[in-house]
């Protein structure tokens, strides 16, 4: 199932998709013998709604919240998909409003469902399928007050967004999107790439995960032909305010995640991947069989994946060039040059700022943008530490460059690129 989980104080608080609320007290005599229920001593959710699309509590006030819930409480057919409940203040199970109390409710307007909600800084943001909220605490009489911010910005699925210091990204059905007291949308430059491929009728299934050792926001997500999550984006938010490319640096990934908790109560983060194939071994699920595997992954530890039997996958990586000419570097010369200028590529000079194992070095020629590309005779170069500079013969109107590790126990961060282009004749 799809859960919403978070804690009131040391008890969680979990909302399966649709249907009832269920606490577990941590703080318990002996917490791992009891299981989460509506009945648990103290917090009780048996005056909660019984169909409720997802749960938060408020960080400040510790309202819980309920979203696309009943308007009847207890009738799950008065389920409305844009309809907002809150509890009393302290009260996890008073949900009737009255003249000395703070529950209430409130019905949004833009969109036909609402998605997702995340805490953020002073605010709480609720996204339905088109617009995105703000909730805020405003006190009585009215408790929070509600304020659409954007349109045309709606989240794909309820976790496809995430925060950090103030902003929050998130992925919509339209393309890429950021809030930092403004709505903006987010130029990307492996949009086509992600939304020509994606499967936007499960939604529910994309993930966001932050990585902030290396400022990244991830998305997973299923292409048009998988089943579940099998490939990803990263926006590096840090690069782009370090270098400021226009529309940030975007990359891509085909090692999907279902879910992820970033380095905070751990000094790593740590992702969860769903295999339907495989077979689960712990824990025993009474009275179900053929559920799939589930494998827990710590990141950013070492080189290369170790799975579960003790073998090793190598995390292979690549970073491509645009397509280089000379026309459009020709200063004063542009219309001399159109249509006529070849290259000549004689050699190059690899600048690694940190180099373990190999890395490989591709270039590719055309003779026309539309062509297909061709692999100089001498590709790929084989680099190691050691390695000073390479002569090449590549030839051609347009040159890409490629430096990859596809190798168990290899890593490479690069520094700057440098090339013996010259101007050549078509023969």
């Amino acid at each position: 199932g799809l859960w919403s989980l978070d804690n009131f104080g040391e008890v969680l608080i979990a909302t399966i998709a649709n249907g009832k609320t269920f606490t577990w007290n941590g703080g318990a005599a002996t917490p791992l013998t009891n299981r989460a229920s509506t009945t648990t001593s103290n917090f009780q959710t048996t005056n909660n709604p019984t169909a409720s699309r997802i749960t938060l509590v408020s960080p400040t006030t510790r309202h819980l919240i309920h979203l696309a819930t009943e308007t009847t409480i207890g009738t799950t057919t008065t389920q409305d998909d844009m309809f907002i409940r809150f509890s009393d203040q302290e009260g996890i199970n008073t949900y009737a409003p009255t003249a000395v109390n703070t529950a209430g409710t409130q019905r949004l307007q833009d969109g036909t469902k609402i998605m997702g909600a995340l805490k953020a800084k002073e605010t709480i943001l609720i996204w339905t399928d088109n617009a995105l909220y703000t909730m805020k605490f405003v006190g009585a009489p009215f408790t929070f007050g509600f304020e659409q911010v954007g349109t045309n910005c709606g989240l794909i699925g309820k976790n496809a967004a995430v925060e950090i210091d103030g902003i929050a990204y998130w992925m919509s059905p339209k393309g890429f999107f950021a809030f930092d007291g403004t709505v903006k949308s987010l130029p990307c430059t492996v949009e086509d790439h992600v939304f020509e491929n994606i499967d936007t009728t499960k939604g529910q299934q994309i993930t966001a995960g932050l990585n902030n050792l290396f400022t990244e926001v991830i998305w997973y997500y299923p292409s048009a032909n998988s089943e579940y999550n099998d490939k990803y984006v990263v926006l590096n938010f840090g690069e782009t305010a370090l270098i400021k490319i226009p529309g940030g640096v975007w990359y891509t990934g085909t090692e999907a995640r279902t879910s992820w908790v970033d380095a905070t109560i751990y000094p790593k983060p740590f992702a969860t991947k769903y295999d339907s194939t495989a077979t689960g071994t712990f824990p025993a699920i009474v009275g179900e069989s053929g559920l799939g595997q589930t494998t827990l992954f710590e990141h950013e530890v070492g080189t290369d994946q170790v799975n579960p039997n003790g073998t090793t996958t190598a995390v292979t990586s690549f970073i491509k060039s645009f397509d280089i000419d000379l026309e459009s570097r020709q200063r004063g010369q542009r219309e001399k040059l159109a249509g006529e200028a070849f290259l000549a590529l004689r050699r190059f000079v690899p600048d690694f700022k940190s180099l373990q194992g190999n890395a490989k070095v591709t270039l590719g020629v055309k003779r026309y943008p539309q062509d297909t590309q061709v692999t100089t005779a001498l590709s790929p170069f084989t680099i190691t530490s050691s390695t000073l500079k390479k002569d090449t013969r590549a030839r051609g109107r347009f040159l890409n460059i490629k430096i990859e590790n596809d190798t168990a126990s290899e890593s490479w961060r690069y520094g700057t690129l440098r090339l013996d282009l010259q101007p050549d004749g078509r023969r």
